[in-house]
């Protein structure tokens, strides 16, 4: 009996160090064919496009300062909607939602908000990224097809509970699903990826769409970009009417 339970430890060890091997070699292959060493540079994110949603389209600004500064803007007919985050506060402005003065946010519109922006443009700010030296849990749970793609599965998991699923494309090595499950919530997202081009060496998906239950939420569509632009952080304070 002791051997065999010596067998089934060997076993289930070198089948932990086979896992482990293959999402450290699946991750290096996508990190490396969106950018390699230029996304350890990205200090900053601003484009320009628009934003679909329940049937109608909206032009958005998007704007991130790494590592945690973010503002999400959207032009609803002349009048701008405007949601900042910065490490652990937020303000908005929007006048369609009756908010007509700047107004903070309070911690909890902040833990609902924030994290469906962020992961929606999770792109930009990787979870893959040096993911080793970070707090949560990766690894390789097999292959599937998706939208006729097969991928690669690598979960991710946070210490608030979030699992994250990355499909990478078995050919080009992209990314081109997330599926985000909030675990408080019991909602899942997916999130989709797709027209990359190459701007300034960074392989950037031009299209991100997201569903819930297979119902479109948003489709952004990235028109311009640059990236590490040169910005002011008073796009991030909240000014004063």
């Amino acid at each position: 009996m002791k051997k065999i339970g010596i067998i089934i430890f060997i076993l289930l060890s070198a089948l932990m160090f086979v896992q482990a091997q293959t999402a450290d070699e699946i991750i290096k292959k996508n990190l490396e064919i969106r950018g390699g060493d230029r996304l350890y540079s990205i200090g900053a994110v601003k484009f320009i496009g628009k934003l679909e949603t329940a049937g109608k389209t909206y032009k958005l600004l998007f704007i991130k300062k790494m590592p945690d500064k973010i503002r999400f803007q959207v032009d609803m007919n002349g009048t701008q909607g405007v949601t900042v985050f910065t490490s652990d506060s937020g303000w908005i402005f929007d006048p369609s939602q009756g908010i007509y003065e700047p107004q903070k946010l309070t911690k909890q519109e902040i833990l609902q908000k924030k994290p469906l922006i962020s992961y929606l443009m999770v792109f930009f700010d990787d979870l893959l990224i040096n993911y080793k030296s970070k707090s949560y849990k990766v690894s390789y749970i097999g292959k599937e097809t998706i939208n006729g793609k097969p991928a690669y599965k690598i979960l991710i998991m946070l210490k608030d509970g979030t699992v994250i699923t990355y499909y990478i494309d078995t050919k080009t090595f992209l990314d081109y699903h997330h599926k985000v499950l909030f675990t408080d919530l019991n909602v899942i997202f997916d999130i989709y990826l797709s027209k990359f081009a190459m701007v300034e060496g960074i392989n950037v998906p031009l299209v991100i769409e997201s569903k819930v239950k297979n119902q479109s939420m948003t489709k952004i569509t990235i028109e311009t970009i640059k990236i590490n632009p040169k910005l002011n952080d008073k796009y991030f304070e909240m000014p004063k009417f």
